[in-house]
């Protein structure tokens, strides 16, 4: 079979099968009838009146989220099960907020004036009212704006406006726009019960933040809107993703229910919940069951999602004209001894003449210097046959650093193939919890397949954060370190090269993020007896620690890197695009400083190009 192909252009309708491609049917979806039995509740009017950022009203709400739901068409007999009706449980304390009675204050309130950039939200009219669960969130969001600490806050990465984020649930380009939603808890910097928080941008450079798309709380998605993806279906944005629920205490994940749900626009900002759409797992000893990514080719939607059986984990695909009625078509791929119990956030799609495999997974055993974080996210690089069996090479991990997960990835208006990554990672410490905000995602990266393996590039758009651009250096090459008094900074762009060629002992790079008195510092240097790039987080700041590393092939005389610094964070990315480092980093406010170190026998390096960066923020 030829390597996948995604058809973005050839644009079904979400509601209406034999409609064609790019029609126009805004009210198909409002006209369909609820079928679950599950109580609809039309939400009343009230909502928040206004969020506030940096002494600035920020959305006058003339905002409204759409709280209606609307009904979906049957599904198939092959994936309806009876259910047990699912015991009740409470999130025990704070974990709770959506389920809070009290009616949210809405007066305005500002945040501190020492933030650093205006966090824009969007103020477009919307409709329809909001529903409770959505104000309740907004209000909390409100709250947090007013009590965040800035010290770590990225200037152009995307994090929440306060709370909780992890993976990038939808990448989608609608209506001229990219579209990022993400996992988000607005009411605490913990994990919780999770919605999905969105924002926008019209050249992956410049962001706004937009009302939260999805809240939980109905029957099919009451502990949790989990992750999923999105697509553009004619004039309509669709949404699927993941409906939690705990029926046992909450964290007991042996009582589960997870089922694939279904949400769709028409202005991409409001969404209409249609309920779940494939309600039990290929096979009923499943519990996990998540995670769905949609696509389209050769006139149908497919979707691939991860699931677990014991501890083995399995990729099943479905099949659907609609996004409504699914089938189930044969299990993509399933794992091995070795392999982890499960497969998060998979993506499969074609690139360069092949087919890509891109998952997550969860208990994969550490090899020496590779699989060193607690979870990952990698790929396969193969081909996928006329009965959906994929068969490739070995499992590769997309990134080399402390924190990267959950990667999604989308096609954009000019073809590319675009990714986007939580950049934390389960467990990892963090001070940002008690500024009351934690996780961000990376930067838009490109993909390309070379050589039977992925390649990735920072997204050539982000050469508009650039702002002044900073002096050059000359070769360095003596041992010990030189302090670059011109090149200093929390959110810089710098363009690294080092020359092996006579690198026989020792190590040599640079030194980021350096504090004035030497106590702190992050290192990236190229060790020659080990001939491994290593980033080196001893010294990073508060709570974090740890390398992480690289081969380097021997025949190799030359590195180039680009390294992009935003105040908590470290990104490296090889000229090439053979390799990438992601991780977190929490120094003191005044570590600011840039050194070329070398010790040992050989090599020199030089700093070939740097920038201060502007914000991303709108």
């Amino acid at each position: 079979m030829p390597a996948l192909r995604q058809l973005e252009s050839d644009r079904g309708c979400a509601t209406d099968p034999g409609c064609s491609p790019g029609a126009h049917h805004p009210q198909c979806c409002e006209q369909r009838r609820w079928r679950h039995g599950i109580r609809c509740r039309i939400p009343g009017q009230r909502g928040l009146r206004a969020l506030g950022y940096r002494g600035e009203r920020a959305l006058d709400l003339s905002l409204r989220c759409q709280g209606r739901l609307a009904g979906g068409r049957p599904g198939r007999a092959a994936i309806r099960r009876q259910q047990p009706a699912p015991v009740r449980r409470r999130w025990p304390g704070p974990e709770a907020p959506h389920r809070r009675q009290s009616t949210p204050d809405t007066r305005h309130h500002t945040a501190p004036r020492t933030s650093r950039h205006p966090m824009s939200f969007s103020a477009n009219a919307m409709s329809n009212p909001m529903s409770p669960a959505l104000e309740r969130a907004h209000h909390a969001l409100d709250e947090g704006l007013s009590q965040l600490v800035h010290d770590y806050r990225p200037g152009y990465h995307l994090a929440p406006p306060a709370g909780w984020m992890n993976d990038p649930n939808g990448v989608v380009f609608f209506r001229g726009e990219y579209h990022v939603f993400y996992q988000h808890h607005p009411f605490d910097a913990k994990w919780g019960p999770m919605y999905w928080g969105h924002a926008k941008s019209a050249d992956l450079v410049h962001w706004q933040h937009l009302p939260i798309a999805l809240a939980p709380g109905d029957d099919f998605d009451r502990d949790g809107c989990f992750s999923g993806s999105a697509v553009v279906c004619g004039d309509t944005l669709a949404l699927i993703y993941t409906g939690h629920t705990w029926l046992g205490e909450v964290g007991d994940e042996r009582f589960i229910r997870q089922v694939q749900c279904l949400a769709t626009s028409t202005d991409g900002i409001s969404f209409s919940k249609h309920g779940s759409v494939i309600d039990t797992p290929p096979q009923d000893e499943m519990i996990h069951f998540r995670d769905p990514k949609v696509w389209r080719q050769d006139g149908h939607w497919y979707l691939i999602a991860g699931a677990r059986l014991g501890d083995k984990p399995l990729l099943p695909l479905y099949r659907s004209t609609d996004l409504h009625a699914w089938e189930f078509v044969s299990y993509v791929s399933t794992g091995a001894e070795g392999d982890g119990y499960m497969w998060e956030c998979p993506d499969l799609f074609g690139l360069n003449e092949r087919d890509v495999l891109l998952y997550s997974p969860q208990g994969m055993p550490a090899q020496r210097y590779e699989r060193l974080n607690r979870f990952h996210t990698g790929y396969r690089v193969g081909q996928v046959d006329s009965q959906w069996q994929f068969t490739g090479g070995p499992f590769i991990e997309l990134d080399s650093g402390h924190d990267f997960y959950a990667a999604q990835t989308l096609v954009a208006a000019d073809g590319r193939r675009l990714l986007w990554a939580w950049i934390d990672m389960w467990e990892s410490p963090t001070p940002t919890e008690a500024h009351h905000w934690r996780g961000m995602l990376g930067l838009p990266r490109e993909l390309e397949v070379r050589e039977n393996r992925l390649c990735v590039h920072p997204a050539r758009e982000l050469t508009a954060l650039r702002d002044a651009s900073l002096p050059s250096t000359a070769w360095w090459s003596d041992a010990g370190s030189q302090w670059l008094t011109d090149i200093h900074g929390d959110m810089l762009e710098i363009h690294v090269q080092l020359d092996l060629l006579d690198c026989i002992e020792g190590h040599l790079g640079v030194a980021l993020r350096c504090s004035p008195d030497g106590q702190e510092q992050t290192l990236l240097y190229y060790d020659a007896s080990l001939k491994r790039l290593i980033l080196d987080r001893t010294q990073s700041g508060t709570h974090v620690s740890g390398q992480r590393s690289v081969a380097i092939d021997p025949q190799q005389n030359q590195l180039e890197l680009r390294i992009f610094l935003d105040r908590s964070s470290i990104e490296v990315f090889e000229q090439n695009g053979s390799f990438s480092f992601s991780s977190r980093l929490y120094p003191q406010t005044d570590s600011l400083g840039v050194k070329l170190v070398a010790n040992g026998t050989g090599g020199r390096v030089c700093i070939a190009n740097a920038w201060q960066l502007s914000s991303g923020y709108l």
